[in-house]
């Protein structure tokens, strides 16, 4: 059997305890508060550097919950870059991206709660007739941090609750070619949502020989965030490669 077409790609996420970690990444523990707007603590609220968003709602991979007084205190994995986490309350009403530099590492963290909105959108393919099977949102904060939240659309529609600020949005599928764009995610004007709308993504063809490595993925320039985040080790997890070939 000669294996020479490339029939698929599939990127997938493995759990934290598939972690490949890189030798130079050093755990540090953050601390801090998170209260809201009036400054009250906010307790049973969750602060993680990797989120996961589908039909089912908003969850943290190994995240850390604030106590009664809105205290936390968290590990993450740390390789010298600054980096940004998220904190969500309980029903995912509020939320807030911080950021933490290196020189802030010793110092507590003030995090403040603001409501947060609806972020939706369609994920399209063939000219906007279809939509893609497999296909994922990423949401990174803005600037460049090793923060995601994943969004795992249902038949190409996809909806979650989104921290405010300037965050970068990336569509990936497999055999199709990413997009990439900035959005600024603000207070909603009557509780509506902010509707990112459809686009449809272009196929990418690509060829194995028998015996041969597969190609790279090209992800670079739609997604830089993406790429510098899993080469820091930043996300509590890995990516997963899988090709399937065909007969000729």
């Amino acid at each position: 059997m000669r294996a020479s077409a490339w029939i698929s790609l599939a990127v997938g996420l493995v759990a934290a305890a598939a972690l490949s970690r890189d030798a130079s990444a050093d755990d540090r523990t953050v601390t801090g508060r998170v209260v809201d707007e009036a400054g009250a603590p906010v307790a049973d609220a969750e602060v993680a550097v990797a989120w996961t968003a589908d039909a089912k709602g908003v969850r943290a991979l190994q995240g850390s919950k604030t106590d009664a007084d809105g205290r936390f205190s968290v590990t993450f994995p740390f390789v010298g870059e600054p980096f940004a986490a998220i904190a969500y309350d309980g029903p995912r009403k509020r939320a807030a991206a911080f950021r933490v530099e290196r020189a802030a590492l010793d110092q507590r963290a003030l995090v403040t709660l603001a409501p947060t909105t609806t972020v939706e959108g369609d994920v399209l393919a063939d000219g906007g007739t279809t939509y893609p099977a497999h296909a994922v949102v990423w949401l990174a904060p803005l600037p460049r941090s090793g923060c995601l939240v994943r969004v795992d659309p249902e038949k190409g529609r996809y909806s979650f609750p989104a921290p405010r600020g300037r965050h970068r949005l990336t569509v990936t599928a497999p055999q199709h070619a990413a997009k990439s764009a900035e959005v600024e995610v603000g207070a909603a004007e009557g509780g509506k949502p902010l509707s990112i709308g459809s686009g449809a993504l272009e196929k990418t063809t690509g060829r194995v020989e028998t015996g041969r490595v597969a190609p790279p993925v090209e992800g670079a320039d739609a997604a830089p965030e993406l790429v510098s985040m899993l080469g820091a080790r930043h996300f509590p997890a890995r990516w997963t490669l899988v090709y399937f070939w065909g007969d000729d």
